[in-house]
């Protein structure tokens, strides 16, 4: 139980204790400002059906130290050490893990306790209780040493945040029933009650007496193991929070709006850096998600055997599609290949399927007819083919302005960017 205990207390009591004082606005607010500091302890467990949230969170934390004769000044400053450990887990500061800690053994040692409001920072904290005297007692008072925290220290704490404590002792009280009573109405104000017992003096009555239940009771031989009981502590005190429900997966654009998209081109106009813009265009655009399930790709190209491109139902797989992309033969002019849409192109023959959208990409660039050009995208726009214009470049503004009463002209330098425009207006991104 070393380093790792204190963390856990604190979400332990930040998530378990927490409903008790009705302060959800608060508990709120307070995890909003735990996100902006550092967090330490041990990570998140992922038990399959829950997770195991250890995360630091606010909480005024008090250590109830044995100091009686049995002790002895060594296993004292054992105890001191442990419990300096357990503070080096936390975020010390006035709107975070606040400590207290109270000495006893004949009665309580006031001059050996400190309060909340005392010291501010993890410094002024560890070096408060390497300060504290150890008097040797000659009773075990355990019950006094409770009472005294939970009426004199908690006083202190912010209603708005866990109230935990832990008791350290070595042996049972001389006043046990008073004991019992006074760490029950400790619970019964709030306080969530650990205790740690070392050493075979001890009883086990006493000490789930103290904490109210035996999962909150710990036990080592001696004070040299008190770090042995670490993990045994830390995820016992972790809460288990169930894993959300993923939201349900988005239906594929090509589900719901399936497509059959024929890509226009003349390679005798665009030329060598033409055909390379169109090429990078239509790789990056079938290599989009929602290009994906439901979407049929074709190329009109030519009108020779060799380079007239593809039909939709030629490829089913997106590397033999990119790989043909790759290969465009020699050229057909513009206009006429912008026929085919309306001739051809989407027939059953060349996979047309009736319920999808009749969608064309045409490449602008190079030299072209254009009044001819504008006649057949005309024609195609009537007969119900959604037309997108990708300029490679070189294009007159005039020339765009008619052509986008057809269809989509669309933005953008790179192929990237035309690319991605085109995708997003086929299937908009879902919210």
């Amino acid at each position: 139980m070393d380093k790792s205990v204190l963390f856990v207390l604190v979400t332990f009591l930040a998530y378990s204790a927490a409903p008790a004082f009705g302060t959800r606005h608060a508990e709120h607010t307070l995890n909003a400002r735990l996100q902006s500091r550092f967090r330490r302890g041990i990570p998140d467990k992922d038990l399959g059906d829950v997770i195991k949230i250890c995360s630091q969170n606010p909480v005024d934390l008090a250590f109830v130290v044995d100091a009686s004769r049995s002790i002895g000044r060594r296993n004292f400053t054992i105890g001191l050490g442990f419990v300096q450990d357990m503070v080096r887990m936390y975020d010390i500061a006035p709107d975070m893990v606040r400590i207290a800690v109270t000495t006893f053994g004949y009665g309580v040692y006031e001059g050996a306790s400190f309060s909340f409001s005392r010291y501010k920072t993890q410094p002024e904290v560890l070096e408060a209780i390497a300060q504290l005297y150890y008097y040797e007692g000659g009773r075990t008072d355990t019950g006094d040493a409770i009472a005294y925290m939970e009426k004199k220290q908690m006083v202190e704490a912010r209603p708005e945040v866990p109230h935990v404590a832990i008791v350290l002792t070595d042996g049972t009280s001389q006043r046990r029933y008073f004991t019992r009573d006074m760490a029950k109405r400790a619970r019964d104000s709030g306080i969530k009650m650990f205790a740690v017992g070392v050493g075979r003096w001890v009883k086990e009555e006493e000490l789930i007496n103290i904490a109210g239940d035996p999962s909150r009771v710990f036990r080592v031989t001696n004070y040299e193991e008190l770090k042995t009981i670490k993990e045994e502590l830390a995820y016992q005190t972790c809460y288990e929070k169930p894993k959300p429900t993923p939201p349900p997966k988005a239906e594929p654009c090509g589900s719901k709006h399936p497509s059959d998209i024929y890509f226009v081109m003349d390679q005798v106009a665009l030329g060598q850096d033409g055909v390379g813009w169109t090429t990078q265009f239509m790789s990056h655009t079938v290599d989009q998600e929602q290009m994906g399930e439901g979407m049929q790709f074709g190329l009109i190209s030519g009108i020779c055997p060799f380079d007239s491109g593809f039909s939709l139902d030629t490829y089913s797989q997106s590397l033999s599609l990119k790989k043909r992309i790759r290969q465009n033969g020699s050229p057909k002019r513009l206009a006429q290949l912008v026929g085919q849409l309306l001739t051809s192109a989407f027939s059953e023959s060349q996979g047309h399927r009736p319920d999808s959208r009749k969608v064309g990409v045409i490449f602008l660039g190079g030299k072209m007819d254009t009044r001819a050009l504008l006649d057949e995208m005309k024609a195609a726009a009537i007969n119900g083919v959604k037309l997108f214009f990708a300029n490679t470049g070189n294009v007159s503004q005039d020339v765009l302005d008619k052509l986008s009463l057809m269809g989509t002209v669309l933005e953008g330098q790179s192929t990237r960017e035309q690319s991605a425009i085109f995708t997003n207006l086929l299937c908009p991104p879902q919210n």
